[in-house]
């Protein structure tokens, strides 16, 4: 089943499927390992949960078809892509475009460390005090 992705798009975190009904948790998967559950003339495979990959997009939903499972709605979890930066005076940043996407880039990463380790919580926190 194909989905089209949010025009704001950015990075991926995880979906939920609705498969007759029932939530089924969506896996990320590279192409190589899609190829694997296409379903061909010769290929029908057993996917024991359901997995998901990205093209062109669109977020492409592949299932078990031997339960005649009905495909519901997706929910995508994802990083949204920020605005522009800009300055209130003249309408431009002072950093280039390359640098800007670059410190987005790394705010995303730590964010998202930071809702998956309390380390980094805890790493966070005592910066303050070095000072």
């Amino acid at each position: 089943m194909q989905y089209s992705l949010p025009s704001d798009f950015l990075y991926y975190v995880t979906s939920v499927v609705k498969l007759s009904g029932k939530d089924a948790i969506v896996d990320l998967v590279n192409h190589e390992i899609a190829k694997k559950f296409k379903q061909t003339r010769v290929n029908r495979p057993w996917i024991k949960d359901a997995v998901g990959y990205i093209e062109d997009n669109m977020f492409i939903v592949l299932y078990d078809n031997y339960y005649n499972a009905t495909p519901g709605e997706l929910q995508i979890t994802y990083v949204k892509e920020p605005s522009k930066f800009t300055d209130e005076f003249n309408g431009t940043f002072e950093l280039n475009d390359t640098m800007a996407e670059e410190l987005i880039s790394l705010a995303v990463i730590f964010a998202l460390e930071n809702v998956e380790s309390t380390r980094l919580t805890a790493k966070v926190q005592t910066r303050g005090l070095e000072a």
